[in-house]
């Protein structure tokens, strides 16, 4: 009746052996998040060349969850496409939308992603159908995150005659409750790119008054 409890003990004690390991998966998670994080940062800060961040290909080869390692290389190979000139960036900036799009499946909620690639599509002359969608989903994933206000709407100057006259309607409103930072670097922005006159019409008059005159 003893060999029971014996032989208990014993299978107890064989899987203890053969399962120890599991006990360093907490910390090799955490240092593979850590490594990560690291290559992230340090890659984030080189400046930008013609040449390959290894950096971030590095920690992007070591991913599976950090979106935030896919929008750094979007932006890095959007800095690089500006470096290129027109004639060449667009394999970079087709990348760069890839990674935003990526960012994207990974944190759905997070708008600053499509704002990403709002921009790559404006650069790269996307049709007007593209922009549109774009801008749909960010006025429905965040319509009061004034943190992409400036950004935002910079393209969407950019691309005021691709837009619908809902867009063109959200735009003017957007920027009439901005803060007075950022809408005055709109104003700017908006008669540098030939929208003095729809700005002057559409916007309150105690707003652009002084622009208007």
């Amino acid at each position: 009746m003893a060999t029971q409890p014996q032989n208990k003990a014993s299978l107890g004690s064989r899987l203890v052996r053969q399962s120890w390991w599991l006990l360093l998966v907490p910390a090799l998670l955490a240092a593979h998040l850590g490594l990560v994080s690291t290559l992230l940062a340090i890659g984030s800060d080189q400046e930008v060349t013609l040449d390959d961040n290894a950096y971030l290909q590095l920690a992007n080869s070591l991913n599976f969850n950090n979106p935030e390692v896919d929008a750094a290389l979007a932006r890095f190979l959007r800095a690089r496409a500006l470096l290129k000139g027109q004639d060449e960036w667009q394999e970079d900036l087709q990348q760069a939308l890839v990674h935003w799009q990526t960012a994207q499946v990974e944190r759905p909620l997070w708008p600053y992603y499509h704002v990403g690639a709002l921009d790559v599509e404006y650069l790269l002359g996307s049709p007007a159908e593209v922009l549109q969608a774009r801008i749909n989903t960010l006025m429905t994933l965040a319509p009061n995150e004034r943190g992409i206000d400036r950004n935002t709407l910079e393209i969407v100057i950019l691309s005021w005659h691709k837009l619908t006259p809902d867009q063109q309607t959200w735009a003017v409103n957007r920027i009439a409750s901005s803060n007075h930072n950022t809408r005055k670097y709109l104003y700017d922005f908006a008669v540098k790119n030939n929208l003095r006159n729809t700005l002057c019409t559409r916007l309150p008059w105690n707003q652009v008054k002084r622009l208007c005159r």
